[in-house]
């Protein structure tokens, strides 16, 4: 009887063993703690009754020297705030997207650390595009305004050209201006 008694006294430190060995060996493979990245997360959707907005943050690990005269655009207090030469908050880093309460797209466009760059596009209650503007630079370069058949230029580079709308789809067409055509220089 005693015999039995040690032996399975014997099996269940060998198994207790087996389990330690077995727990060692995964903590051994997991990443230490601090590989593990605690920032918040860089994703952002702000509601309110009217509209819906959605952007990420920048999360690089160098943090932006704010230069003199830029605007920049940052998020603190769950609104989106803008001030020139410098910022308070995080900076927006990406494609920034605005919807009213039903999902249709009131505004798109896309940051670099938080200055607006690239194509911006804001359209009117009713899905039509009321405002296109392109940034280069952290500057304006072109603004247009379609219903009013209205262009500002800066720039004689490419600009945003409004069409119709895509049967299909029913979206706005968008295109770029060929830079050395005269006959679509004169339809702007």
């Amino acid at each position: 009887m005693n015999l039995i008694k040690n032996d399975v006294m014997n099996r269940n430190v060998i198994f207790g063993l087996q389990q330690l060995i077995w727990l060692l060996f995964i903590m051994g493979c997991v990443a230490p703690v601090k590989d593990i990245d605690y920032r918040p997360s860089s994703c952002i959707t702000i509601r309110d009754s009217l509209r819906i907005i959605r952007f990420t943050l920048y999360t690089g690990d160098k943090p932006v020297k704010p230069k003199n005269g830029n605007i920049y655009y940052w998020y603190g207090s769950n609104q989106i705030h803008i001030s020139r030469s410098g910022y308070s908050g995080r900076l927006p880093d990406g494609v920034y997207t605005v919807y009213n309460e039903h999902g249709g797209l009131l505004e798109q466009g896309s940051f670099v650390k938080g200055l607006r760059t690239g194509k911006w596009l804001r359209w009117s209650a009713d899905g039509e595009v009321e405002l296109c503007i392109k940034y280069l630079n952290r500057s304006v370069i072109d603004t247009i305004y379609p219903g009013h058949q209205k262009q500002i230029s800066k720039a004689k580079e490419d600009t945003c050209k409004i069409n119709n709308r895509n049967e299909k789809t029913g979206r706005m067409l968008i295109e770029k201006k060929p830079k050395n055509d005269k006959a679509a220089n004169d339809r702007y």
